[in-house]
């Protein structure tokens, strides 16, 4: 049934009651069918499918939006059950508008909403928000259903920009259930009148405000006769102010004259075609806004009555559009690969770089999400967490390894950048990806090769250390016995061999130990002891072991200590002074006239603790800027210098550096050629006392005879010559010796003579040592007596168990002091005397009375005098090796006696490599000439 056959059956009704008035209802009917028609002219015309149902679902009333989107035509589906299957075809029904069809004549619900994907006649797709509302009879029962589906297809286009149509909605299912009650209200009355229908245009008014966008309807001259409450909104103005022509009040004055040629050349076709973008300056506010206006012409038998039109603001949707637009734009013109995702995770935009690296064609890639390019397992894994915590506006960048199908495992280093729109909100994010798989690879095979050099160096290191202990142990025999035979033999020119055996061992051994300490440096087995060092008695030290050295160079050796420096600083005192001893030794050796000054300073103090910073700088050959960084490289020396002058390992000033680093100080150098060379040294946060006492032993030049008590000391040593030399330091004495040259516990267990003291030697490469250690105190008779450690490396006697430790080679000193800490003993002080350099004879006989007088005094001035001056200066070898048998064949032939005790003294000095001997006995020469040749030596010396 339509809308006139109820109005008919109304009627019928109401003539039962014998209505007096019937003529008179019948011509109120049909003028309200001539509103009906013209309000359906006006429904057809809307933006929306609207539908009239039955309750039992029998399609009333259509207008011509909705046929749009059905199959059969108008008097095909009128009176007609409705069905889903009048539709052309529903491609998404998200909310089962279907099924909700499908039910009736079951009832429903008032105010139900739907949204469908459908397709229309000329195939194109259209998304629908359908509104179902229920027409109720005055007593309240069912009388069926109004359905209005309206056109929503740009908001869903814009909806994942947007992300405010879920709220939007929200808001229009209110007001929809508001015009629902509304409208029921109405029915309400207009049944209570019996012969009323629902008024058209309040119905229209009523439908219009559900929907979300701005509704004007508007006369033929393109007066405004109605708007919606969304117009006034967009507007600014009020209902009243709307009307008529009111509307050109809210258009911005440089858009009017437009828009008004726009619609007058719109409205002069037919359909109307008037579809524009204009701006509206709002009356109240004053904000301006970008809306959309379209508009539709209402027809009434043929004649246009008027136009219905829709405002949607686009302001936003502008906006960002345009912020997408430019995103776009930068990233297809970029040469890295960039892409742009949405917050459904799908790829809106990949540029050229993006689809060659990862070998696919754009549409293969844009409208895809990341999970159904890449894969469900990467994009939970690597991918979604990440893109979340974008969305809540943070930047990400990462660097993983990614699987991909037409690529295999790449090394990718990715950033992920926010795109925010309207509000602050993230609507989008660029993906800015990079392979850098080569670089990745070089990094791992670069990190291989790294720990391959760091174990080579470790194994380089462990050789050094094991070759340094090798060599060490002969040694200990050949310094040992030439120390114990200096005390035997009287002989002067044999003690002369046997200090030129000792300075060349002890030559060796430095070589050795820098070896060592290098190796144990770069090991990281390098082990440092802090104690108390007073800076005044380490330079006082200093200056007297290379006084020597600085008179026979002629070189001044100047100090300075600040008066604020602390009586003691907590530093390991003997790498310190080694560290001294080779700055100080070198400014020397590299400095041929001038001097070297020597400063301590407190820079800064903080309770206590201090930064104390120490220089050594000379005036010698300097070092050339391009040579400075390499000056502190192992092995290393300046280039163009001359070795064979000079000497030295190159291990002098990297182990300093090494030393200085590993009690948290720094060294720095400046220098400049044939001017000066200064390192400086900072020890920062240093404990420090002005509290401490610390007893030093005055030098003297009176000795000790040390006498012993009977004794009993049994030495294990698999080393015979390191038992026999222990032995040998004690003849003569009140101690007995036991030497056990096999760590065998069966030959230790059977000695009867209970023992004062164990000295046991220790191989740092091996355990052997600790289990014997072991076992004697297990043994009961060994249980409380002393054992002494003798090892090349370095221990740390009570954390082994031993009571003292003896480095090797062993220093007779040092062995003597050791057992007297254990052995009771009496000292006897003696008379020491001091021994002396060679010195040139004081009595020389007068050669002037010799016959070849003048040759010799020729000879030696200017033959022997000028080598003199040669060799000096070069301090080669084999020059000084030349000069030497060259003056001594000269001394022969001319029976020039203290001339041949000089040059045999001297070759005696250069067979020994004793290099101090050798200086000092150069410098001796000028004396042997002043000796001989008295008269006028100032003038040769010049």
């Amino acid at each position: 049934m339509n809308k006139k056959e109820d109005n008919l059956a109304n009627i019928q009704e109401n003539s039962e009651v014998a209505n007096p008035n019937l003529n008179s209802l019948e011509k109120k009917l049909k003028t309200s069918n001539k509103k009906e028609r013209a309000l359906k002219d006006i429904l057809d015309w809307v933006n929306a499918a609207v539908i009239k149902l039955s309750k039992n679902g029998i399609l009333l009333y259509c207008n011509y939006l909705f046929l749009d989107l059905v199959k059969p035509e108008l008097n095909q589906i009128i009176g007609k059950k409705f069905s889903p299957s009048m539709f052309i075809d529903i491609i998404e029904d998200e909310d089962e508008i279907g099924k909700f069809i499908e039910e009736i004549p079951l009832p429903h619900s008032a105010g139900q909403t739907f949204i469908t994907l459908n397709k229309t006649k000329t195939g194109k797709e259209r998304w629908l928000w359908w509104n179902v509302r229920s027409r109720m009879s005055a007593k309240g029962n069912l009388k069926g259903y109004i359905i209005t589906g309206v056109n929503i297809s740009k908001r869903k286009e814009f909806e994942i920009e947007l992300n405010k149509k879920n709220k939007e909605i929200e808001q229009n299912n209110l007001k929809l259930r508001s015009i629902n009650k509304e409208l029921e209200k109405s029915n309400n009355e207009i049944v209570k009148k019996s012969i009323e229908l629902i008024n058209s245009e309040l119905r229209f008014r009523n439908m219009s405000e559900s929907i979300p966008f701005g509704i004007y309807v508007c006369n033929p001259e393109g007066g405004n006769e109605f708007v919606n409450k969304e117009y006034c909104k967009l507007s600014g103005l009020s209902f009243d102010e709307a009307l008529d022509s009111g509307w050109k009040k809210a258009i911005h004055p440089e858009d009017l004259e437009m828009v008004k040629k726009r619609w007058l050349r719109g409205i002069q076709k037919s359909p109307v075609n008037y579809n524009v973008i204009y701006r509206i300056k709002n009356t109240k506010n004053k904000k301006i806004i970008k809306v959309h206006s379209i508009a539709s012409e209402m027809v009434n038998e043929g004649v246009i009555i008027g136009y219905v039109g829709i405002l949607e603001d686009i302001t936003k949707k502008e906006k960002l559009l345009n912020k997408l637009k430019n995103y776009e734009l930068i990233i297809r013109n970029s040469s890295e690969m960039m892409s742009l995702v949405d917050k459904d995770f799908r790829y809106l935009v990949v540029n050229d770089s993006y689809v060659q690296a990862h070998n696919l064609k754009k549409h293969e890639i844009e409208g895809k999400t990341t999970e159904e390019l890449w894969g469900k397992e990467i994009f939970e894994e690597k991918i979604k967490d990440k893109f979340l915590e974008v969305f809540s506006g943070k930047q990400i960048r990462f660097q993983d390894w990614f699987s991909y199908k037409n690529l295999g495992n790449k090394f990718m280093d990715v950033t992920y950048q926010p795109v925010l729109g309207s509000r602050g909100k993230v609507e989008a994010i660029t993906v800015n990806t990079l392979d850098i798989t080569d670089l990745k690879n070089t990094q791992v095979e670069l990190e291989k090769a790294k720990n391959e050099a760091e174990k080579a160096n470790k194994a380089k290191s462990e050789f050094l250390a094991n070759m340094s202990h090798e060599i060490r142990t002969p040694l200990n025999s050949v310094i040992g016995f030439t120390e114990l035979l200096e005390t035997q033999i009287e002989d002067i020119n044999h003690q002369k061999h046997l200090r030129s055996i000792k300075a060349g061992g002890r030559a060796l051994l430095t070589i050795i130990n820098d070896i060592l300490d290098l190796s144990k440096i770069e090991a990281g087995k390098m082990e440092l002891s802090y104690e108390p060092i007073n800076f005044h008695t380490l330079v006082d030290e200093i200056s007297q072991i290379f006084s020597i050295q600085f008179d026979e160079k002629k070189l001044t050796f100047e100090t300075e200590l600040s008066p604020s420096l602390p009586d003691y600083a907590f530093l390991d005192e003997i790498r310190l002074r080694q560290i001294l001893f080779n700055l100080v030794g070198n400014a020397i050796k590299f400095t041929e006239k001038g001097g070297i000054k020597l400063t301590i300073k407190e820079l800064n103090k903080r309770n206590d603790k201090s930064t104390i910073q120490i220089t050594v700088r000379d005036s010698g050959i300097g070092i050339p800027k391009d040579q400075q960084e390499n000056i502190f490289k192992a092995f290393k020396q300046q280039a163009g210098q001359n070795t064979r002058r000079y000497g030295g390992t190159g291990l002098g000033l990297t182990i300093s550096k090494k030393l200085v680093e590993a009690m948290n100080g720094q060294i720095s150098l400046q220098s400049v050629e044939s001017q000066y060379t200064e390192f400086t040294i900072v020890f920062k946060e240093v404990d420090t006392s002005n509290q401490l006492k610390q007893e030093k032993e005055l030098l003297k030049n009176l000795e000790f005879e040390i006498r012993y008590d009977k004794s009993n000391i049994i030495v294990i040593d698999k080393d015979k010559n390191n038992c026999r030399l222990i032995k040998e330091n004690f003849l003569n004495s009140n101690l007995n010796i036991i030497s056990i040259s096999d760590g065998d516990k069966n030959l230790i267990g059977p000695v009867n003579q209970k023992p004062r003291l164990i000295l046991l030697d220790v191989n740092i490469k091996d355990n052997e040592g600790y289990e014997i250690l072991q076992w004697i105190k297990e043994q009961k008779k060994f249980k409380n007596i002393p054992v002494v450690a003798m090892s090349t490396g370095v221990i740390k006697p009570l954390d082994y168990g031993f009571n003292d430790y003896l480095s090797k080679p062993i220093k007779r000193t040092e062995l003597i002091s050791t057992i007297s800490k254990y052995i009771p003993h009496r000292k006897i002080r003696i008379s020491k005397e001091k021994k002396q350099h060679f010195e040139p004879s004081a009595e020389i006989e007068n050669i002037k009375t010799h016959p070849n007088y003048e040759l010799i005094k020729n000879q030696l001035i200017n033959k022997f005098l000028t080598e003199w001056k040669k060799v000096t200066r070069d301090s080669l070898s084999d020059d000084i090796e030349k000069f030497a048998k060259e003056l001594e064949l000269f001394s022969l032939e001319y029976n020039l006696k203290p001339v041949h005790e000089y040059a045999n003294s001297l070759l005696e000095h250069l067979s020994s490599f004793d290099l101090t001997e050798i200086t000092v006995g150069l410098n001796s020469f000028p004396k042997i000439i002043q000796n001989l040749i008295p008269e006028n030596y100032e003038e040769f010396m010049k």
